[in-house]
């Protein structure tokens, strides 16, 4: 099932998700302490907030709700928090400009991607309304690596995802590194790191529930440990899950009928559910957006006051 939604005065925008029942929305809104009407009542006051913000891009006051409804609920209704990152949000565009040049799916380095990294958020929800992130490297050593055109077919992945759906309840972030090269890890840098690391904490509106690593090499484990970690908020680091075993570990984890069946599940394949989103991101209304609305920058010189999140002046 696909699930649908239209953004104000929009084109209908799909991904390809089943949507939460009604009762696992519930489940979420109850458990972050919101009710249907003090969540619409903040999404009010945020929108008039946005309209406000002179450095914003224009499109920001044409968000769909659910954009805005993403960073309240995963912000347990703290408006305030909410506000913060939605600035940082549209801000990262500029901060992390590489991750957001060049945002065609059908450009030639890009689309050369496709079928060597399955990148995808599964179809169906945790039974808690949780997604699962999945990345996995079909081959040990790809001519030209770039772990920039991987962040950025992950980061249309995951814009799509905060305009189609306005509840759920926080993320798990899947990496099975069986052909994780030497090779690929030599070629991530400091900055890059830094930047993926502060989109998870600061920008990424969602819970991180957990990160789990599959097929995880003795390099890996130790940059983990050593490196990647130690920049990390302590609560998200405390939920990451090394393992040296494969996606048998997985049913330790989640139910297997939300698993892809080369994961020991029952749903499509991780390449199948990977080309289903490249596919729905290259279809004219989201390649149109991405090319668009989705590569528009602050203005920081139209900044007026305080930054929310950290009290600096703008």
């Amino acid at each position: 099932t696909t699930q649908s939604r239209k953004s104000p005065g929009q084109h209908q925008m799909d991904v390809p998700l089943e949507p939460l029942t009604t009762a696992q929305e519930d489940g979420v809104l109850d458990d972050v302490g919101y009710s249907r009407k003090k969540l619409s009542e903040d999404l009010a006051s945020v929108r008039s907030w946005v309209s406000e913000q002179k450095h914003f891009p224009s499109s920001a006051k044409s968000e769909p709700d659910a954009f805005f409804c993403n960073f309240l609920v995963g912000c347990k209704g703290d408006i305030k928090k909410a506000k913060g990152k939605i600035d940082n949000y549209y801000r990262f565009r500029s901060r992390a400009k590489d991750f957001y040049s060049e945002r065609d799916p059908l450009a030639p380095a890009f689309a050369a991607t496709w079928p060597y990294f399955q990148l995808l958020t599964l179809p169906k929800p945790t039974q808690d309304g949780c997604r699962l992130l999945m990345t996995l490297s079909g081959i040990p050593d790809f001519p030209g690596y770039d772990p920039v055109l991987i962040i950025k077919r992950i980061l249309v992945i995951l814009d799509m995802r905060l305009r189609s759906e306005k509840v759920q309840g926080g993320e798990y972030i899947i990496m099975d590194n069986k052909n994780y090269s030497l090779s690929y890890f030599l070629a991530v840098r400091p900055t890059f790191m830094r930047n993926v690391i502060h989109f998870i904490q600061n920008v990424m509106p969602w819970r991180i529930r957990g990160v789990i690593s599959l097929n995880t090499p003795a390099f890996m484990h130790v940059a983990i440990n050593r490196l990647i970690k130690p920049m990390m908020k302590t609560k998200i680091a405390r939920r990451w899950h090394v393992y040296t075993e494969g996606s048998e570990v997985l049913t330790n984890h989640f139910p297997s009928e939300i698993l892809p069946k080369d994961q020991g599940g029952g749903e499509d394949t991780l390449q199948e559910i990977s080309d289903r989103w490249m596919e729905y991101a290259s279809s004219t209304h989201w390649r149109e957006w991405l090319l668009k609305e989705g590569s528009e920058t602050v203005e920081e010189d139209e900044r007026q006051g305080l930054l929310p999140f950290t009290g600096l002046w703008g």
